[in-house]
C-alpha cells in the first residue's frame, strides 16, 4: 500500500460504500471529491494520492526517484491487482522547473514562479509516466472548470473517459 511520509503524501478513498478523507479539506478537493464519486464506475474505488512538494524530493533539492518510483509502482498495482483507481494531484512544479532551470533570482517574483512552473509540469509529467511505465494525463483544473454549469459536466466527462480507460490523471 501507498505509504505517507511526513503527513506529504495523503490519500482520500471513495468506495462505493463508504467515505476515508486523508487530506485537507478545501473547495477544491471537496468539488473533485464529488466529481469522483459521481464517477466510480468500473473500478471498485478511486483514490485521490496528494503529493507534496517535500514528498517528491530529498535532501539538497534532489529529486527522491526512488519514492516517486515505489508511488508509481503501487498506484499500477492497485489498479491492476485489486481494481483500484488513483488521481494523482501533486505540487512541486516549480520546485523542479527551478532546479531545470538552473536560474534564480529574477527581478519578477511571479514571473520567475510561472516559468518555473511551466517547466516544471513537463518534468513532473515525465517523472510520473516513468514510474508507472505508461502514459498519464495533465490535468489543470481552475475553480470554474468543476464548478461552472456548463464546464463542470465536461470536466466530469473528461474525467470518466480518462478513468474508465485506465489511464492515471495528474492535477
Amino acid at each position: 500500500m501507498i505509504a505517507t511520509a511526513s503527513g506529504q503524501l495523503g490519500i482520500v478513498r471513495f468506495a462505493v460504500s463508504a467515505l476515508e478523507f486523508f487530506v485537507d479539506d478545501n473547495k477544491l478537493f471537496t468539488h473533485i471529491r464529488i466529481y469522483l464519486i459521481i464517477l466510480i464506475m468500473g473500478f471498485k474505488e478511486i483514490q485521490i494520492v496528494k503529493i507534496g512538494s517535500q514528498a517528491l524530493f530529498r535532501k539538497h533539492d534532489r529529486v527522491d526517484i526512488n519514492k516517486i518510483n515505489d508511488l508509481g509502482h503501487d498506484v499500477k498495482r492497485l489498479r491492476d491487482e485489486r481494481n483500484i483507481m488513483s488521481v494523482l494531484v501533486t505540487s512541486g512544479a516549480v520546485s523542479l522547473g527551478r532546479m531545470a532551470m538552473g536560474i534564480k533570482g529574477l527581478e519578477d517574483k511571479i514571473v520567475e514562479a510561472r516559468v518555473a512552473a511551466s517547466i516544471g509540469q513537463l518534468e513532473l509529467m515525465q517523472l510520473y509516466k516513468l514510474s508507472i511505465g505508461e502514459d498519464v494525463a495533465q490535468i489543470l483544473p481552475v475553480h470554474d472548470s468543476i464548478l461552472n454549469e456548463r464546464k463542470g459536466p465536461e470536466f466530469a466527462a473528461m474525467m470518466r473517459v480518462l478513468i474508465d480507460g485506465g489511464t492515471f490523471p495528474v492535477v
